[in-house]
């Protein structure tokens, strides 16, 4: 994101932006869970090579129907058009290399994950670079981008062997069955993050899309710390529930907030104080004016860093169900608030509307959880 807003501007990185926030909800919901129900799986219901004869399928179904989508919404755009194209294309290498994360993850081979986290994200922005330095291009530097992610992926992921024979129906039903309210929940949560880029594109342009994804990208950041800490708890949590442990369960949970709630409040002194320097100097002046909606970022980061934590918490009791309802309610209210407030308020628009919706998501996990843990301890 730093390269295309320093080499080609926000514009570019908008188109970028736009092109994310349509293929990543379609792409999650493709993978149905499945990284969380192998995780998750202690009683062994289920076989790792159907998982991956099903992420194959829904993946490139996935793909098909983010490109159709593109067509339909944006077919005058022959340049947006093919950057959602090979967006959705990364996003399909991102579905395979993550199943088999979680087959690592599972027998604690973290540091696996890890390497292939690392190799493939150092080979991305290489080929980002590539193709900006040379071309001065966006598609061409996608292009390299995509390559990065694919060697990565053969380099460290790749096992593909299926057994055809061994695959049985029940099979398919059941990781369709168990993994659909997971996909339900997880489309969802993207769909929360990137629903406002769409709208605010409609309202106030690419540009504004590109400067909102600019100081979003600090906001990601630590939405990949709380998410890798959720993966990295979830046998620990799915255990303690399972084995009866609901205290520490409970005691682990809490820890984990406070941990998040003290780091963002650091997080938003240290850009209030610093913010407008920093953006300078990554991003420009053009993004800098705008350090005043990071520090409210910051401010409003522990809801949505919480509900996501929570996600992983409430996986790991097995009521998945419960998060794909929560989640559905929580989009319909976001799109709502969106509506109203964007068209007024502009970036803050989103800001509002972030903080509304995730305090609401929050208060539904918190009560979906608090009423699991009341039944079992109860019984």
């Amino acid at each position: 994101m730093i390269l295309i807003s320093k080499m080609l501007g926000v514009e570019s990185l908008g188109l970028f932006s736009i092109a994310l926030a349509l293929s990543a909800p379609i792409m999650i919901f493709s993978n149905f869970g499945m990284r969380t129900l192998w995780i998750t799986d202690n009683k062994k219901d289920f076989e790792f090579n159907d998982f991956k004869v099903v992420r194959v399928i829904c993946s490139i179904a996935a793909m098909i129907i983010v490109v159709a989508l593109g067509g339909i919404l944006y077919g005058e755009n022959n340049e947006l058009l093919i950057v959602i194209f090979i967006v959705s294309l990364s996003k399909v290498i991102e579905n395979f290399s993550d199943l088999f994360y979680g087959y690592y993850h599972k027998k604690r081979e973290q540091k696996k994950v890890a390497i292939s986290l690392l190799c493939r994200s150092a080979l991305g922005v290489i080929g980002i670079a590539i193709g900006l330095f040379f071309f001065n291009n966006l598609i061409v530097a996608l292009v390299f981008y995509l390559l990065g992610w694919l060697l990565s992926f053969l380099i460290f992921d790749y096992d593909f062997e299926l057994d055809l024979k061994t695959i049985k129906k029940v099979h398919f039903r059941h990781i369709f069955i168990s993994g659909l309210p997971l996909g339900i929940a997880l489309f969802f949560i993207n769909a929360n993050l990137m629903t406002p880029r769409l709208i605010l594109n409609e309202y106030n342009g690419v540009e504004i899309v590109g400067i909102f994804t600019a100081l979003y990208f600090f906001f990601q950041i630590g939405s990949v710390v709380i998410n890798s800490l959720g993966q990295a708890l979830l046998p620990d949590l799915s255990k303690y529930w399972f084995d009866g442990e609901k205290n520490k369960h409970l005691k682990l949970v809490l820890f984990i907030f406070v941990f998040i709630v003290s780091t963002c409040f650091a997080s938003s002194i240290i850009f209030y104080f610093l913010g407008q320097g920093i953006l300078s100097i990554i991003y420009g002046e053009a993004v800098a004016e705008y350090n005043w909606v990071l520090v409210l970022l910051f401010l409003i980061s522990p809801l949505q860093y919480i509900v996501s934590f929570m996600g992983h918490v409430i996986s790991s009791t097995g009521k998945n169900r419960s998060l794909a309802v929560n989640n559905i309610l929580t989009f319909l209210i976001n799109i709502v608030l969106c509506l109203v407030f964007i068209p007024r308020f502009g970036v803050y628009g989103v800001l509002i509307s972030m903080g509304v919706y995730n305090l609401l998501a929050l208060l539904m996990a918190l009560n979906t959880y608090l009423k699991s843990y009341k039944e079992v301890v109860y019984e």
